[in-house]
């Protein structure tokens, strides 16, 4: 069966008859690291994880070819098109072997040996987090005090929250006074990978929202 990807929302497949061939890579993010010698002593000082307290990454490689048989005319309207829409620019890449996430970063259309190849070279330099299409959303009705558990896949996320009512929110030994309104992130309540335990206080229709990835 012949894939496509999509390219911002675009089915190359079904918009340029283009499928990907199977020599799909995606590259792995190398973690960042920081090294600090120390005069007089064995070694280095790690500050590799300083100061999130996690591993921090760098962006990722994603390669791959398109395909159509056709003729060199078509093919070179097909490659034009390609460049013009989203050579050196941020694009949103879907691979069908997984559905559910996207890769952001910036596309470069590679050349083509000739047009009787019919083969178009692909790359994407990419954040090194895949993102989940659709943002996480959690609506919490409150009328004295409520504790949800906030599931998170990996990347750490900070949610935008909205309240009809004046509510307090805690979580480990934190809490926050938050008064009703939308669009409001408190910095220091960052979801890990996993489960976060999130305690509302008040009476309020709570929305939570926030973006989900993966590595």
């Amino acid at each position: 069966m012949l894939y496509g990807c999509y390219i911002n929302g675009v089915n190359t497949l079904d918009e340029y008859g283009l499928f990907l061939l199977s020599d799909v890579k995606i590259g792995a993010p190398e973690k960042k690291t920081n090294y600090v010698d120390i005069p007089g002593a064995d070694g280095s000082l790690d500050m590799s994880d300083y100061p999130q307290g996690r591993p921090v990454y760098k962006n990722r490689m994603i390669s791959f070819r398109l395909f159509r048989s056709c003729d060199e005319v078509t093919f070179a309207e097909i490659l034009g098109s390609l460049r013009k829409q989203y050579h050196g620019r941020s694009v949103r890449l879907v691979l069908p072997n997984d559905c559910e996430h996207y890769y952001k970063g910036v596309m470069s259309i590679g050349e083509t040996a000739n047009y009787h190849a019919c083969t178009i070279p692909v790359t994407v330099l990419a954040e090194p987090y895949k993102l989940q299409l659709e943002e996480t959303e959690v609506v919490v009705n409150v009328s004295s005090a409520k504790t949800v558990s906030l599931y998170n896949e990996g990347k750490p996320a900070v949610p935008e929250i909205s309240t009809t009512g004046d509510i307090t929110i805690a979580w480990g030994s934190s809490s926050v006074a938050v008064s009703a309104g939308s669009g409001i992130l408190i910095p220091s309540l960052v979801l890990e990978a996993g489960y976060t335990d999130v305690t509302i206080t008040g009476t309020a229709t709570v929305t939570m929202t926030y973006q989900e990835g993966a590595l």
